[in-house]
């Protein structure tokens, strides 16, 4: 069979969504066993006007590992900027417990087990600018350490 007949036989099978008909957007998590979650606020804690967050997915598919590698960017203003993530396997979310395992040098963190994400928050002691670092450990049935590297403007 050739690649346009099987593509028009594929396609006649395919029904059309009707005219106006919105379909609804389902979140099916990755295979892998971290991925990054838009932030969402935490409590009552203010947000640093400049914050960047960046936390790549990281796990275990195919028999690969990729190692969990955060990174905040942020202004000194009095303000926190947090990442925040979750955990999959085979398709099911789960929230791990995270605890510090190094604490950072310049600042302070907040570890937060939410309904369906972890954050981390992070706010640098006042007047400081630089690099500054934490790390973390999920436990759960994929436990990780993850090392987050901080850059303060």
């Amino acid at each position: 069979m050739t690649a346009t007949a099987l593509l028009a036989l594929l396609l006649s099978g395919v029904a059309a969504a009707p005219t106006g008909a919105v379909r609804p957007v389902q979140f099916i998590p990755p295979n892998e066993s971290g991925f990054m979650l838009p932030s969402v606020p935490v409590d009552t804690l203010q947000k640093s006007r400049d914050c960047e967050t960046s936390l790549p997915t990281f796990g275990h598919p195919d028999a690969q590992y990729w190692p969990p590698h955060g990174a905040i960017t942020m202004s000194n203003d009095g303000g926190w900027c947090w990442l925040q993530f979750g955990q999959s396997f085979r398709a099911n979310v789960f929230v791990p417990n995270a605890t510090i395992v190094e604490r950072p040098a310049h600042g302070e963190l907040d570890v937060e087990k939410m309904k369906d994400r972890v954050s981390l928050a992070y706010r640098p002691t006042p007047g400081f600018a630089g690099a500054d670092r934490f790390v973390v450990q999920t436990d759960g049935p994929l436990p990780h350490t993850i090392p987050v590297a901080v850059e303060v403007r």
